[in-house]
């Protein structure tokens, strides 16, 4: 539903806010941002408490600096070393990296709650 929401918004301000074509990508990668940042943020406690919610952010950085690069200086810069396949790899690479430390962080998280809880219970007894 959200996504579909996000389409209807990204779709309708291309028409109302008549973006050149030129500056298409732009307005795409801002809609993209802006529709995930709301999205983050309108998630509920339980999720916002999960590695993946604390450490999302970070990994956006380097995906916006490509593709910041890539509207800037593509031709001039990134063509050389492969031009929009850097941003589209950057965004792939970025969401394996951020699962793949999620998972971590989260087994991490889930040993120290069970020996904490182990621990706690043989104090008791």
């Amino acid at each position: 539903q959200r996504l579909f929401l996000t389409a209807i918004i990204a779709t309708a301000g291309f028409t109302v806010l008549d973006v050149e074509p030129n500056l298409n990508f732009v307005y795409a990668q801002a809609a993209i941002y802006v529709s995930n940042a709301l999205h983050m943020l309108t998630l509920s406690a339980e999720d916002k408490s999960s590695a993946v919610y604390a450490i999302y952010p970070y990994f956006q950085l380097p995906v916006l600096a490509v593709g910041v690069m890539e509207s800037t200086a593509c031709t001039g810069f990134l063509q050389r070393f492969g031009g929009h396949m850097i941003f589209d790899s950057s965004i792939g690479i970025g969401t394996i990296i951020i699962e793949l430390l999620a998972r971590r962080m989260e087994d991490g998280r889930a040993e120290r709650i069970s020996s904490a809880s182990v621990g706690a219970k043989s104090k008791m007894t």
